[in-house]
This record gives C-alpha cells, sequence and structure tokens, in this order.
C-alpha cells in the first residue's frame, strides 16, 4: 500500500473510531511496558524529548499546543497570538509559529520563545522536523516540482534532498546525527523508504502497508502498520522489525506510535477497535475522511501563511 494513502487511512480510522470508541488516548512506551497519559483522551503526539516531555496536540489541534512534563500541562501560547507547534526535538526545543499580524516562525526551549526566519514550509507528514542542532525538514516555498530541503536555522544554509530517479522526495524526520528519513515516489526508484546521511541513501524495507514516522539518534525507527484489520506500530532497529499493541486495558486497540527519544522511550496513541459490524457503517466515513486527513495539517499551516500575506507580511 502506498505510503502516504495507508497514513490517510489510518488517521482516518482513528478519527471515526475514537468517536465511538470507549477507550482512548496518549500512551509511552519503553522497556516492553505501556503507560497512559492521563487527560489525553483526544489528545495528538506530536513529540517526545530526551527527558520524557511531550509535545501534545490538545484535540488533534495543532492551535492549541501543550507541554505534558512532570504531570503537568503547559499552553505553549504567543499572547495575544494564534500559536501552533509542529514538532520537538530530543533536547526540548518546539518547533512552532504564530499569527498576530503577520506569520512567524520561532522556537521554544525552556519557556523562552525565539524568533527564526523559514525558508520554507515545516513538513507536515512527520514528526520529528528539527534537531537540537537548528536543522529543520522544510517544503519548497514554491510548492510543487521542488525537493524537500535540510534547512539551517543558525547559517540559512540549504540542503535539497532528491532520491536519485524519483519523481518526487518527501523527508520525514531528522535525527541529531544528521540522518534524514524519506519516502521516494515514481520514476525508476518506484516507491520506498529511505535514511539520508552525508550524501547517502540507505533504502529501508518493511513489511506492506507498513509507514515510517520518526527516527532516533541510535537508528531506531518508529512507524505504523494496516495488519490484519487493525493498526499497529511498530519498531525497526539493526534489521529487526518489531510490532508494538498497547495492552494497557481488556480491549483490543489500534496502536499507532508518533515519536521515539534516544532513550527508545515512545510516544503513541491507542483506541478500541470498533466492532465488525460498526466497522462496516464507517466505510463510507473513511472513504470521506481519507480526502480531508493527509492534507489536514498542511492546510492549516498553509492558512496561517496565507493569512499572514494578505496582512502584507
Amino acid at each position: 500500500m502506498n505510503g502516504r494513502l495507508l497514513m490517510v487511512l489510518y488517521l482516518s480510522l482513528i478519527c471515526v473510531s475514537q468517536v465511538n470508541a470507549d477507550t482512548t488516548g496518549v500512551f509511552t512506551f519503553q522497556n516492553g511496558s505501556f503507560a497512559t497519559i492521563p487527560n489525553s483522551t483526544f489528545d495528538t503526539p506530536l513529540g517526545i524529548d530526551n527527558a520524557g516531555e511531550l509535545l501534545l496536540a490538545t484535540n488533534g489541534n495543532i492551535f492549541d499546543p501543550v507541554l505534558f512534563s512532570a504531570g503537568n500541562f503547559t499552553s505553549i501560547s504567543v499572547p495575544g497570538a494564534t500559536t501552533a507547534a509542529y514538532s520537538m526535538s530530543q533536547n526540548g526545543t518546539i518547533l512552532g509559529s504564530y499569527t498576530a499580524n503577520t506569520l512567524t516562525y520561532f522556537t521554544y526551549l525552556n519557556g523562552s520563545i525565539n524568533n527564526i526566519d523559514l525558508a520554507g514550509f515545516p513538513r507536515t507528514t512527520g514528526n520529528a522536523l528539527i534537531n537540537d542542532k537548528g536543522l529543520v525538514i522544510l517544503s519548497s516555498f514554491s510548492c510543487c516540482n521542488q525537493p524537500d530541503f535540510i534547512y539551517d536555522i543558525n547559517t540559512a544554509g540549504v540542503t535539497p534532498i532528491s532520491f536519485p530517479g524519483a519523481t518526487a522526495t518527501s523527508l520525514i524526520a531528522i535525527n541529531n546525527n544528521g540522518q534524514v528519513l524519506g519516502v521516494a515516489s515514481g520514476g525508476a526508484a518506484g516507491d520506498l523508504y529511505f535514511i539520508y546521511s552525508a550524501g547517502a541513501f540507505t533504502p529501508l524495507a518493511f513489511p506492506a502497508g507498513c509507514t515510517p514516522v520518526s527516527i532516533s539518534d541510535n537508528d531506531e525507527v518508529i512507524g505504523n502498520c494496516f495488519k490484519g484489520g487493525v493498526f499497529e506500530g511498530f519498531l525497526y532497529k539493526s534489521g529487526i522489525f518489531t510490532y508494538l499493541v498497547y495492552n494497557g486495558n481488556a480491549n483490543s486497540n489500534n496502536t499507532l506510535v508518533s515519536d521515539i527519544n534516544d532513550s527508545g522511550e515512545i510516544v503513541g496513541t491507542f483506541s478500541d477497535v470498533p466492532e465488525s459490524s460498526t466497522l462496516s457503517h464507517l466505510v463510507m466515513g473513511l472513504l470521506f475522511f481519507a480526502a480531508m486527513t493527509l492534507h489536514l495539517k498542511r492546510l492549516a499551516i498553509f492558512a496561517l501563511t496565507r493569512s499572514a500575506f494578505m496582512r502584507g507580511y
């Protein structure tokens, strides 16, 4: 299954199933054990740092971001502005934007906001979009038929990345070693996932129906699979592929992972798998949501940008 279509389907199913599920929420997973985050029923994880802090989109809304740390939720907000968050690096640096009269991108660390310039749009298909060194995954400002690139906030350096022979290359995540997780499609390359590092591409082989979403500094790749009618997370390291299924309750659960830190701690979401009779009634809803979901986050960013341009940014 095409990776982008898989992402549409699993996000679509989670959106619909959450409406009827008895139990949903955010979890962390480490050393074989799951822990449920309280009061997180419809939240969406955007990142986890090395301290185990979580960046969450409240009720799935990137315009209502919170930092979950030591059992407390702290709003990430610029006074008098509409604030959005996209990603968090391993040292806790949050990448976001706010709109008052203009659109401004920022990084947030230890309570301090630092305005930054970006040469494009933050990627919207992954979570680990920024690393501790200020390298950010971006899409071309001119949009189409341009490669994704790595942008250095500190030097304004731009590194375009195009998989050889592919007609399109999308970047998903970056770690502190400068390794970039991506997907190539079209052309002689076909459709495949890869890790890019220092000019070299290493293809990745995953089971059918599986889509990676993040990579740690220890070369651990996580992602999600549609398997046996449900969604399961996965962990891939040193050629070993392990499925992850939330077991924190007595239900059969869809399990979707979002990000991983350097201690191997993973954040994700779980929800009850709908009964087969309920699932059949969801088919039409899935078709509708599939047409919408892939672009939800991108449209949110586009709306911010368009608003800024209308104000003369």
